[in-house]
């Protein structure tokens, strides 16, 4: 055991220590800390607070500065991110600042580790344990959200916990289940609004236990326990412990939100009120909850704000799914992610677990119920979700797999052939982790081909993250290095970061974020070096395939900048011209052009392979003057028409095709 999650750690801390933040860390370091800091301008990531909270919590013993109110106001409101000005402000260490919160997650994933561990032993032996602890160690997916401060791990850890401790309290009511289950509920429901799921789960275990359960104990201290073993007296025990574990959970919201009440306060504004700051905002089932919750004060506003906002928040995201467009996802997203994401040798020992536990035999299968009830809710859930962004988000669905997996060594294979097999599937499993080390999040099984075309699958941070600017350094470092003239590069790169603080000889290409001058500038014959989910055009300026909306607009805004382009030598009558036809006009049109020009591009080389690869995930092109004009003036290369973003017409076209 100490040997797997001594290499689940050093495996993490590889990850951890040598690649840049990911697009959502400056922005959840951020909120946990300004959390701790009373005079901070607050700032929203419509996520709850306790993760964010715990991955900070190490910036209060380093010297962090954080951005001056003059300092806010005087940045650009489009790059006024609070995150990246916090990570990246002067005198502040980006590099330490965002290891220190990657290794308070690995410590959570490290419990993590251990109670699936725990829960797999319990059921299945030591043997048992040690093959669903090997699984969780070595699984790419766990891997990379372990190694980068964001909110999955946690939430899984808790989910894990929570359920566990709630099927325990069902078969025995005492202070320490009461306890242990109340907190753990608590701390999943201040940790991501998935946590709400616990409810339904909670719910389905009760009625189960119900149903076919065994007598439940009651055990109060002093006395000698008690079987509930009627019908009747199993409900009372039931919901009774129900009753006192909710409101003891209630307690853990109260404290964790009660002191930080203030916490939804906008940048620089005192807090509105809850139906002004909400007035206007899509809304559904969850946020009428949340707004009868406010009327009763049952829980705390600051709680019950993140909640809101965040399915205000995630009405409308963009997804990319086998070179398909959403905004409002797909139901089969997940299962597709899971079919690729995950290892061959992991769904094979899962498969024997199932065959074992279907054998008649002493084990007692409703102990799986807690297990299949947290699979299968979360899964079921996770296909009406419209965030379709990562595999991350069904984090929850892989513990109660991978202790599955852990009867493998029950009957029939407990035998020596059996216990070969398993092994031969463990080694398979540590060899697909290190086919792809450190680079975990990239990860996809031989089902989906060969990694580098992988991103045909998925992008987004089912592939990259914006973590790999480092080994883009070093690429540009020693291609510097190497003897005659380089032709120029080009960059365009999918994350959240101050690239002034990376050594990138580079123009930059239009981003997610726009942290560029505005200029009028030619793109010549060079190396072009691409993030692939940038390449796919999910997120920039403009989204999805190229259409005939964009190839008329890109015609039209081509002939304004040859007019522009052909008064550079005379400044004089270009000022003019700017000024008198409106400036706010034309830097509108330079940015949509620059954009347009970009994700024609991209139409064109979504077509040919990479020259090199820096990561999976950091794609290459070396272009020559025929090529890019073939990519941007001769006839597109791809031209798709009618329904080529799912959801387009319920969110407003206005609002995402970005031509007017």
């Amino acid at each position: 055991m100490i040997a797997f999650l001594a290499l689940f750690a050093l495996a993490c801390a590889r990850m951890a220590w040598t690649t840049s933040p990911v697009f959502d860390e400056p922005g959840l370091l951020y909120s946990g800390y300004s959390g701790f800091i009373a005079t901070a301008p607050k700032a929203q990531t419509a996520n709850l607070i306790f993760a964010e909270a715990w991955a900070a919590l190490p910036l209060l013993a380093m010297k962090v500065r954080l951005p001056t109110a003059a300092e806010i106001a005087a940045e650009d409101p489009a790059r006024r991110e609070m995150g990246r000005m916090l990570l990246f402000h002067e005198g502040n260490n980006w590099m330490a600042i965002t290891r220190a919160g990657r290794a308070m997650i690995i410590l959570l994933g490290l419990a993590l580790s251990a109670a699936v561990y725990r829960w797999s032993r319990r059921l299945f032996g030591p043997a048992g344990g040690l093959v669903s602890l090997a699984l969780c160690c070595l699984s790419p997916v766990v891997l990379s959200n372990s190694a980068v401060a964001t909110t999955d791990i946690a939430v899984t850890l808790w989910f894990v916990l929570a359920v566990d401790r709630w099927w325990a309290l069902l078969a025995r009511v005492s202070a320490k289940n009461l306890l242990l289950s109340g907190v753990t509920a608590g701390l999943l429901l201040v940790t991501k609004v998935s946590g709400l799921l616990f409810c339904p789960m909670a719910l389905i275990l009760l009625l189960v236990r119900l149903a076919a359960g065994p007598p439940v104990a009651v055990a109060w201290p002093g006395r000698p326990p008690q079987l509930a073993s009627s019908p009747l007296s199993r409900l009372a025990a039931g919901l009774g412990a129900g009753v006192v574990s909710a409101g003891t959970a209630i307690g853990v919201i109260w404290s964790v939100y009660g002191l930080a009440q203030a916490a939804f306060a906008p940048i620089g504004a005192p807090p509105l009120p809850w139906e002004q700051t909400f007035a206007g905002r899509p809304g559904g089932a969850l946020s009428e909850v949340a707004t009868a919750l406010h009327e009763w004060r049952l829980l705390p506003d600051s709680y019950l704000f993140d909640v809101r906002l965040f399915e205000a928040q995630t009405s409308f995201r963009r997804g990319y799914l086998l070179g398909e467009y959403s905004l409002v996802g797909w139901w089969y997203f997940f299962p597709v992610a899971l079919w690729f994401k995950t290892p061959i040798p992991a769904v094979a020992l899962v498969a024997l677990g199932l065959l074992a536990l279907s054998r008649r035999g002493s084990f007692d299968r409703h102990q799986l119920a807690p297990l299949a009830v947290l699979a299968l809710v979360y899964l079921g859930a996770s296909l009406t979700s419209g965030v379709n962004i990562g595999i991350r988000h069904v984090l929850p669905v892989y513990p109660p797999l991978f202790i599955i997996a852990g009867a493998a060594t029950l009957p029939p294979f407990h035998r020596w052939w059996g216990r070969s097999l398993v092994g031969a599937l463990v080694v398979w499993s540590a060899a697909e982790a290190w086919r792809v080390h450190p680079q975990y999040m990239a990860y996809f099984n031989q089902l989906a081909g060969a990694t580098e075309d992988a991103h045909r699958i998925l992008v987004d941070s089912s592939y990259e993250w914006g973590q790999d600017l480092p080994a883009v350094e070093r690429w540009l470092a020693r291609r510097a290095e190497g003897p005659g003239p380089k032709p120029p590069v080009y960059f365009a790169y999918f994350g959240n970061v101050d690239l002034r603080r990376f050594k990138l000889d580079a123009r930059l290409l239009p981003q997610e974020y726009e942290l560029r001058p505005l200029l009028l500038y030619d793109l010549g014959p060079g190396t072009y070096i691409i993030s692939a989910t940038m390449l796919h055009t999910l997120y920039g300026p403009v989204m999805g395939p190229w259409r005939p909306s964009y190839e008329q607009a890109y015609r039209q805004l081509a002939a304004d900048m040859a007019r522009l382009a052909a008064l550079r030598s005379d400044p004089e009558v270009l000022q003019r011209l700017v000024v008198t036809e409106g400036a706010a006009e034309w830097s509108a049109k330079i940015r949509l052009y620059d954009a347009l020009r970009f994700a024609r591009l991209c139409a064109y080389l979504r077509g040919r392979r990479p020259d090199d690869r820096i990561t999976f995930g950091m794609l290459v092109f070396q272009l020559t003057a025929a090529e890019l004009a073939k990519a941007l003036e001769g006839p597109p290369a791809e031209l798709r028409t009618g329904g080529v973003i799912r959801g387009l017409e319920r969110a407003g076209a206005r609002k995402f095709d970005f031509l007017e």
